[in-house]
């Protein structure tokens, strides 16, 4: 295995899973209801929304995930307070940016996304993600990996369960979009509570000095998220540009399937970035390898006979050219199984300027790549691109994950990932 338990990595997957089918589940109802230009602005509301959400939150998620299992025990409570006061400020930006960003593409692209209601509800559920991260990443820096699993996994069912009942009622893109992120921020409040009471959540004066070192931090490490973000996401949006949001519509059915191949990858990431963190990471780093492109080719394997058979009788012919996509995505998933151990394994190594460097560099190139390749094929371009892009950020990331990257934490005397979650 990844130098992690079962007991700790099983419910870590079981919770990814859990957010994985609750999104897939979404996306497919809806396109079921909504049809293929609805269903595109809902896919580009959330593209807006999660990019603002990421962020908003500043980077300093994956800072305090690098400080808080290395701080002496009497400076813990000055940092929650700090990190506190960065996870509401965070929440107010990713909100306020999603709405500017909304109502910008909404005059590009067109097709209702610059609607007043469609740019509420994408604010909402900016916020919705700056919470849903930020949070997450406090419970995983303290090693709580199975409250904050849990935690993800409800605000995500939260989501879609009002996300339904919200199609039920009115049918209309917005209403879904709005209702999905209102369950979010629901689940996400009630999260900062438990975090309160187990002294993770503080109300008082951030610190200064910490403040400036959490920024400065999550500013570098920013580089990576905002990198991968682009990487991962800018093909929607520009397919939404060159082709409307009917392409995005259909393209997205085959991304969110294939984005099922992510679920043990992401978990083994996850808990990668801890032991990288407390020194631990390197010796694992080959079985987390393993582990992780293991259970993508399975679960690939499985999604990919599911959709060939499954997409067009149910959402109907307009949906064909969804099955050769999802093809070629999920070869694009298992290209992105390694980037999800060694670029978390990065930010926990401490390494946030590397990580940026590669981050920042994969957004140039990613960005240039899915420009041409939707301008020349469309839909097919994307896919194919995004191959390319992912194979490409796998092997860069893997190189810098060296010997050096994961030595300095071993004496700090944390427990590594296989003795947490008490």
């Amino acid at each position: 295995m990844t130098g992690v338990r079962p007991g700790v990595l099983a419910p870590v997957v079981a919770a990814n899973a859990v957010q994985l089918v609750s999104g897939s589940l979404a996306a497919l109802v809806s396109t079921l209801v909504l049809g293929a230009e609805q269903r595109g602005v809902v896919v580009l509301g959330v593209t807006i929304g999660g990019a603002a959400g990421l962020l908003g939150g500043l980077g300093t998620g994956n800072a305090v995930r690098h400080a808080l299992p290395r701080c002496l025990p009497e400076e813990r409570a000055g940092l929650v307070a700090t990190y506190s006061c960065c996870l509401l400020v965070g929440t107010v930006l990713g909100a306020a940016g999603a709405c500017m960003a909304a109502a910008a593409s909404g005059a590009l692209i067109g097709a209702g996304l610059g609607d007043p209601a469609v740019v509420l509800a994408t604010g909402l559920f900016g916020a919705g993600q700056v919470l849903l991260q930020q949070i997450n990443d406090l419970w995983y820096a303290d090693g709580l990996f199975r409250r904050g699993s849990a935690g993800s996994a409800a605000a995500r069912f939260a989501g879609l369960c009002a996300g339904v009942l919200a199609l039920l009622a009115s049918g209309g893109a917005a209403a879904f979009l709005f209702a999905q992120a209102a369950g979010t921020v629901a689940v996400g409040i009630g999260q900062l509570v438990q975090l309160h009471r187990a002294g993770l959540f503080a109300l008082s004066r951030p610190d200064p000095g910490r403040l400036h070192r959490l920024l400065r931090r999550g500013a570098a490490s920013l580089g990576m998220s905002g990198g991968l973000l682009v990487a991962s996401r800018a093909d929607r949006y520009l397919l939404g540009v060159f082709a409307g949001p009917a392409a995005v519509g259909v393209y997205a059915l085959a991304g969110t399937l294939a984005e099922l191949a992510r679920v043990l990858p992401t978990g083994v990431g996850q808990l990668f970035l801890r032991d990288a963190a407390v020194g631990s990471g390197l010796r694992a780093k080959r079985a987390a390898l393993r582990t992780a492109m293991l259970g993508g080719v399975l679960t690939a394997i499985g999604v990919g006979i599911a959709g060939w058979l499954l997409i067009v009788p149910i959402f109907g012919a307009e949906y064909g050219s969804a099955r050769r996509l999802l093809l070629v995505l999920l070869v694009a998933e298992l290209c992105f199984a390694p980037f999800a151990v060694a670029g978390r394994g990065l930010l926990g190594a401490g390494l946030h300027r590397a990580a940026a460097r590669i981050g920042l560099v994969a957004a140039l190139v990613s960005g240039g790549v899915y420009l041409i390749a939707v301008g020349a094929a469309g839909a097919a371009g994307a896919a194919v691109a995004s191959v390319l892009v992912y194979a490409w950020l796998s092997g860069w990331s893997w190189s810098r994950l060296t010997p050096r990257t994961t030595a300095s934490a071993a004496e700090a005397g944390v427990p590594t990932s296989a003795q947490e979650d008490r």
